[in-house]
């Protein structure tokens, strides 16, 4: 997050023309078929040819890495190509965006920026530099840079195919770090650093099943139905330079984009721990609605008021399921979306630091002082969970959570299901649904169950038919 004085000088997408028809660039793109290997000699042999002569050659490394980059960058520019011939690749070109959690290993600063500098020397893409001009305000150094863009050209689209190039000859690298540990920010400006730790039985367990889990999703087809009147894509995303603490982030319009990493939070494995990297988690529910999975209709069923019921059910003060902890006395139906939000910050605020009245609710809260009674309100209604709120234990909550995320997955994973989650609801093929609703409410029960040693169950949302429910009900295991 930034602060107020430097938020309000942030300019709109809309006043950003750079972003337009612009996607971040992704670095897994790796040759699956001979077609694209022997493509990519060509252009090594080419590139040999541009570059000035050396006085010594290139340690072997140093090439291994250039050859990554003219790899990953080069292909990534046909497949977007492919998509959508007018969309920019934006990538970066500072030394600190690059690295774990950031790029793979094999792709470094120094051989990204010396690949695009060819391809455009070479009239293989088409692009414009970047830029980055420092602020200082107060005590607080920022800034606001645009990143550069690369295009392919109709030269390297022409290369490519007489080579025999298609989509098909190339393929996604699985990820290098699915199990991340971040830091503390060193400021509210600043991103959470990546640390290193050590590979224990317990980690090793955690990464083999996110690995379990992207695997499947990279064996399955996932589509988009945009067919019909009320179906509008959502366009191609890109952020500028880093360092707003935005670090989990994913293009929505990439389809391609479906391997997960799992990260957690101040240096701890007991904060955080949610699952990031899907195309589909940054789509409106209604989008996602179109989901194809191997040419089937899906399913999201999600865990109504998730956190709140955890809350309740750690406090071994279980809500009825007919009760919904958002409806707050005093307010109507329309104050329910606000109840959502206003939990979120409140789990995740301390006693000093309060609340801001979130933008999209203002014609619901006119004066600073009609929110402020509004989560007072909230809190009476909260009463018995109250020890949760303002005390800072957001990303504790969010290690249980994905906790129950984690046990979801890996049930239907063993089952050959792909899965996509979003935090707290899951997507899957139609004729999934009942071993999803098995899955979703065994694994709440046991995580909950271990912490407390009170059985809990959790309110499932968004079945297709009601039926449903007792074919899940009749395959659960025994509560004994």
């Amino acid at each position: 997050m930034t602060s107020p004085s430097l938020e309000s000088e942030q300019p709109s997408y809309a006043e950003r023309p750079h972003l337009t028809n612009c996607r971040f660039i992704r670095w897994d793109r790796v040759a699956r078929a001979d077609t694209a290997r022997n493509a990519l000699g060509a252009l090594l042999r080419e590139f040999d040819a541009w570059e000035p002569p050396r006085r010594r050659a290139r340690k072997a490394k140093d090439q291994a890495r250039l050859e990554a980059a003219l790899e990953a960058i080069v292909l990534e520019l046909f497949w977007c190509a492919q998509e959508d011939p007018e969309t920019f690749l934006a990538y970066p070109r500072g030394t600190s965006e690059f690295g774990p959690g950031r790029t793979p290993e094999r792709i470094t600063a120094s051989a990204a920026r010396t690949v695009a500098e060819f391809l455009q020397a070479a009239e293989l893409a088409t692009g414009t530099p970047g830029s980055y001009m420092r602020k200082t305000v107060g005590e607080l150094s920022t800034g606001r840079g645009y990143r550069s863009r690369l295009r392919a050209t109709g030269k390297l689209m022409g290369l490519l195919d007489a080579h025999g190039v298609t989509c098909d000859a190339i393929d996604t690298a699985p990820l290098e770090t699915t199990i991340r540990l971040r830091g503390r920010a060193p400021d509210r400006n600043s991103a959470k650093p990546l640390l290193g730790f050590t590979e224990t039985p317990e980690v090793a367990v955690m990464r083999a099943r996110v690995d379990a889990a992207n695997a499947l999703r990279l064996q399955a087809r996932l589509e988009l139905d945009l067919t019909g009147p009320a179906a509008v894509p959502t366009p191609p995303q890109v952020r500028d330079t880093e360092g707003r603490g935005e670090e989990e982030y994913v293009d929505a319009s990439d389809l391609s984009a479906v391997q997960l990493y799992r990260v957690f939070n101040n240096g701890s494995w007991e904060q955080g721990g949610r699952f990031y990297g899907g195309w589909w988690q940054r789509r409106p529910k209604a989008e996602r609605a179109r989901i194809l999975i191997d040419g089937e209709v899906t399913v999201e069923l999600d865990y109504k008021a998730f956190q709140p019921r955890i809350c309740y059910d750690l406090e071994r003060v279980p809500l009825p399921t007919t009760t919904d902890p958002h409806l707050i006395p005093g307010y109507d139906l329309p104050y329910r979306e606000a109840a959502k939000r206003a939990f979120g910050q409140l789990l995740n605020s301390d006693a000093e630091t309060a609340p801001r009245r979130p933008k999209e609710f203002l014609r619901l809260f006119k004066r600073v002082k009609d929110y402020r009674a509004f989560l007072e309100a909230l809190e009476d209604s909260y009463g018995a969970v109250r020890g949760w709120l303002r005390q800072g234990r957001g990303l504790e909550m969010q290690y249980i959570d994905s906790q129950i995320a984690d046990e979801v997955m890996h049930r239907l994973t063993v089952q050959g299901i792909p899965v996509l989650p979003i935090h707290d609801s899951f997507i899957v093929p139609l004729s999934a649904e009942v071993d999803l609703g098995v899955a979703m409410i065994t694994a709440y029960r046991d995580v909950l169950t271990e912490r407390t040693g009170t059985p809990a169950l959790p309110v499932i949302d968004g079945w297709s038919r009601p039926h449903v429910v007792t074919r899940v009900q009749e395959r659960l295991p025994s509560l004994d």
